[in-house]
Parts: structure tokens; C-alpha cells; sequence
């Protein structure tokens, strides 16, 4: 075993208890938008093509990146993503029901979203800002060759 399967295994409970969040709050948007009777088929598809997402997920640095949750967040959302566009739903109706969903667990969980003068972001702002700058400056040299 390495230490990517390492560490989503001894992390899996974890993520799966902020999966069931999620997918609380999507079946309720799932539900209103399409109703219950496909609601209730879908569910368990998602967290199927969750669970199959999670187990290929690669290890970036475990709790040593903070990018880590992020990458399972995304994962939870492509799980949900696949399964709808195989019913055929349409982009941006997946797209609105993703948006929501992220806007609710913002409004019901406000620490999550950190203030901008929050020393702990600071570093990361500067160094995002400093990589948005060189890849303007490439693109912009690039354009007026």
C-alpha cells in the first residue's frame, strides 16, 4: 500500500461523514428540481461514482496541503456531475445545482469562508497573486509576438 492509499484510508470516515453532507443538501435541490421518485434513484448513484472517485484520488500531501480538501470537495461535486449528465441533464442546470448547494454550506457554515485579511490567507493571496502575474505577463507577451 503507499501513501496515497495510506492516508485516504485512514482519512475515509472522515470524508465520507463531509460526503453525507453534501449529499443532503443536493438531494434536497435534486428533489425539488426533478422530484423524489428520481431523486431516490439517483442518490445511490452518486455515492457509488463517489466511492469509485475516492478510491482514485491522488495523494498531493494528505494534511500537509490544504489543497487536499478541495480535491475531495471536487470530487464529491464530479460524482454528482457524471451521474446527472448520464440522465442527460443539462450543463448548466448540474452547474446551478452545484452553485447552490456550495452557497448554502457557506451560508449554514460562514468560518469556512476565511476574511481576506485573515493573517493564515494572507501568504496565499500574495503567492495566487504572484502566479496570476507571471501567467498575465506570459499571456500578454505571448499575444503581442
Amino acid at each position: 500500500m503507499n501513501k496515497g492509499e495510506d492516508y485516504y484510508k485512514s482519512k475515509k470516515s472522515h470524508f465520507f461523514v463531509q460526503f453525507n453532507d453534501f449529499c443532503e443538501r443536493i438531494s434536497a435541490l435534486i428533489e425539488e428540481k426533478y422530484g423524489e421518485e428520481f431523486k431516490k434513484d439517483i442518490m445511490p448513484e452518486i455515492k457509488e461514482e463517489y466511492e469509485f472517485i475516492y478510491g482514485e484520488m491522488p495523494y498531493i500531501g494528505g494534511d500537509e496541503n490544504n489543497l487536499t480538501s478541495d480535491l475531495v470537495s471536487a470530487a464529491e461535486n464530479l460524482a454528482f456531475y457524471k451521474v446527472l449528465k448520464r440522465h442527460d441533464k443539462p450543463l448548466n442546470e448540474i452547474g446551478e445545482l452545484a452553485y447552490n448547494a456550495q452557497k448554502k454550506t457557506f451560508e449554514d457554515h460562514p468560518e469556512l469562508v476565511p476574511p481576506m485579511t485573515n493573517p493564515e490567507v494572507i501568504p496565499y493571496i500574495k503567492y495566487a497573486a504572484q502566479v496570476s502575474g507571471e501567467k498575465s505577463s506570459l499571456e500578454t507577451g505571448f499575444m503581442n509576438s
